[in-house]
């Protein structure tokens, strides 16, 4: 006996992907870049034992990393950085040890306001 599919598909609850959405929202990190391009400086991410080190990368250079970070940092919208995984390379732990690594990238102004200090321009 063959069984036909239903004549019409359930739709996912609406109020589930609200919640998702919702959820999803909440958890957008946004990166600040040098230029529009780079990071400001070396960083450092770590989860479990997994090690991201992050260094800023000259215009025209690309993502020098593995396929894990190249996705992320193009999805942040870094188009030059280089970038290497220390210890574990499970994907789970490098996506983690890469968002530690974001995260702690400081702007001058970031660095200025935690310190106390002014920052002058020099053009």
């Amino acid at each position: 006996m063959i069984r036909r599919p239903p004549r019409s598909t359930p739709k996912p609850s609406s109020a589930a992907s609200d919640v998702y959405k919702r959820q999803a929202a909440r958890s957008l990190t946004y990166v600040q870049r040098f230029e529009d391009h780079t990071i400001y400086h070396e960083v450092r991410g770590k989860y479990c034992k997994t090690i991201c080190v992050m260094l800023p990368a000259p215009s025209g250079d690309g993502i020098v990393a593995n396929d894990t970070v190249e996705a992320i940092c193009t999805l942040a919208g870094i188009k030059n950085i280089k970038a290497k995984i220390h210890g574990s390379h499970h994907p789970h732990n490098t996506v983690r040890a890469v968002f530690a690594a974001l995260e702690a990238v400081e702007s001058p102004e970031d660095v200025a306001r935690r310190t106390g200090s002014m920052i002058y321009r020099v053009q």
